[in-house]
């Protein structure tokens, strides 16, 4: 699978997994994002943005080595919070 298409169903999943806790991309408080290569960042970037519609929530991006599958290109960890 490539970079796009795993971005995309990491987004995907992260919204399901919100919404299966009532909540949506705008409780987001925080994410980590962990990319494999750095030439993918423009695509994470589109991917991203759409995903997030418009939320802003704080944010780290880090570029590492390998993940703990070499199949995988991208890692989303996010904190969400209702107030």
């Amino acid at each position: 699978m490539e970079f796009a298409e795993q971005c995309e169903l990491a987004w995907t999943n992260l919204a399901n997994v919100l919404a299966s806790a009532g909540m949506g991309m705008q409780d987001i408080v925080k994410v980590n994002i962990f990319l494999a290569h750095q030439e993918d960042l423009p695509v994470f970037r589109e991917i991203r943005d759409r995903h997030l519609a418009g939320a802003r929530p704080a944010s780290t991006l880090v570029f590492v080595k390998a993940l703990a599958n070499p199949r995988w290109l991208i890692e989303i960890e996010a904190i969400a919070a209702r107030a």
